[in-house]
């Protein structure tokens, strides 16, 4: 007795289940009724008038709490960021670089105990961390994909 091989059977298997299948949806099956035509309504339609807010209320929280920095009494002023950013690390033939940017020049690399733009120096370079002395006289230190802004070196006394 001769057999059908095996990828030819179940080909004729799956044909067959789909052919079945086809033919139960032809005798036994209906498709979506009709739907009935829209109904608009004949009454134009106008927005509605609006209502003046009393923005008293709105007016004392926002003196109070100045959002967005907005001018309020005793609120402090946002602190001011550093003339020299810290963007990266390099690792170089010679050792590590701190690569700093500056307003209106390009990014510079520094290395340990270099001399920065605005006359700072950089004290330390690791893989994750920046520290430096910057043109003011103030420590900072950046520690990478932590800090959004350089904070001030938490061994110094400013």
């Amino acid at each position: 007795m001769r057999t059908i091989p095996l990828p030819l059977r179940e080909r004729l298997i799956v044909g067959a289940a789909l052919l079945l299948g086809a033919l139960g949806y032809l005798l036994l099956g209906t498709g979506p009724e009709a739907v009935g035509g829209r109904h608009t309504a004949t009454v134009p339609w106008e927005l509605p008038p609006a209502t003046p807010l009393d923005m008293a209320p709105a007016k004392l929280v926002w003196a109070e709490r100045a959002p967005w920095g907005s001018a309020a009494s005793g609120v402090a002023d946002a602190p001011v960021a550093p003339q020299s950013l810290p963007m990266g690390v390099l690792r170089e033939f010679d050792g590590l670089k701190a690569l700093f940017a500056f307003p209106g020049a390009e990014p510079v690399a520094v290395p340990l105990g270099g001399a920065l733009l605005d006359g700072g120096k950089v004290t330390g370079i690791s893989r994750a961390m920046i520290t430096w002395i910057d043109g003011s006289g103030k420590a900072r230190q950046h520690e990478l994909f932590v800090d959004p802004l350089p904070a001030p070196a938490a061994d110094s006394g400013n």
